[in-house]
């Protein structure tokens, strides 16, 4: 019988004599007790939940630029070679049909128009391969960077300032020695890099978009079943910056190179 185990001594007694945990029940005891369970199974869930979002399986996905909205236009120079005026702001993508805000992380490649096929990827599998310039992908440390920068600035209100130096920030990460900002305004985005070199707080989960033109950073991957509404948004943002005569693809060098 099972009760018998229990005979001349306390149930205390076997539990630790048949090494299982118990629980101190004294007032000031068990609560110091449950917090530390609960912090260890909370690191434990946090640990967990980082491993499964740092990896992201590549996925194939069709990505269209839209435009760029707010942005302020800046001078660079990148060794494709382009020197000259770009778009700096928030990029809007038709991912999957649905529309999304961006930044581009890719300052080494010109703008391509109409539907693409491209891949969505952790952040150090981007920007994509270029045998012209070394180091193209992103180290660890600047896909945090990156992360730390969304977290600090990204809002869906941001001013054509704020976007245009979240923005230049995230060149400035992912350029390194191969991008030059040649404008005498940076609207904030060495300040913005101090703060999130300082920053040590909870950061963003981010994923790339890497294909035949610029490669994007974005927040979340739209699923292809997304409801009717996100599909009409889609469709009204099309047709509104089809409307507007400044809002055109991020860092459009083709463009700009054609004049």
């Amino acid at each position: 019988m099972k009760g018998a185990a229990y005979k001349n001594q306390t149930k205390r007694q076997f539990l630790t004599k048949n090494r299982l945990t118990t629980i101190n029940l004294h007032p000031t005891g068990s609560i110091a007790m449950i917090k530390t369970l609960l912090k260890r199974i909370l690191v434990g869930t946090l640990w967990a939940t980082t491993l499964a979002l740092s990896s992201v399986k590549a996925t194939p996905v069709t990505v269209q630029e839209i435009g760029i909205s707010p942005y302020e236009i800046v001078s660079i120079s990148v060794p494709i070679p382009y020197v000259g005026g770009v778009y700096a702001g928030v990029n809007h993508l038709l991912v999957n049909g649905v529309l999304n805000n961006g930044f581009c992380i890719d300052p080494f490649h010109f703008s391509v128009s109409g539907p693409q096929p491209y891949n969505t990827v952790d952040l150090t599998n981007a920007p994509k391969d270029d045998h012209l310039i070394g180091g193209t992908h992103m180290t660890g440390g600047e896909a945090v960077m990156i992360r730390k920068l969304w977290t600090l600035a990204y809002s869906p209100s941001l001013t054509a300032q704020q976007a245009a130096g979240l923005q230049i920030a995230i060149w400035m990460v992912v350029g390194g020695s191969g991008f030059h900002l040649t404008s005498g305004n940076d609207y904030g985005a060495g300040l913005l890099l101090s703060q999130a070199s300082a920053y040590s707080g909870p950061i963003a989960h981010l994923i790339a978009l890497t294909g035949p033109g610029q490669d994007f950073v974005i927040a979340t991957v739209p699923d292809n079943g997304t409801s009717l509404l996100l599909l009409g948004m889609a469709l009204a943002g099309l047709t509104t910056f089809a409307r507007v005569k400044n809002s055109r693809p991020c860092l459009s060098l083709a463009e700009n190179v054609r004049r």
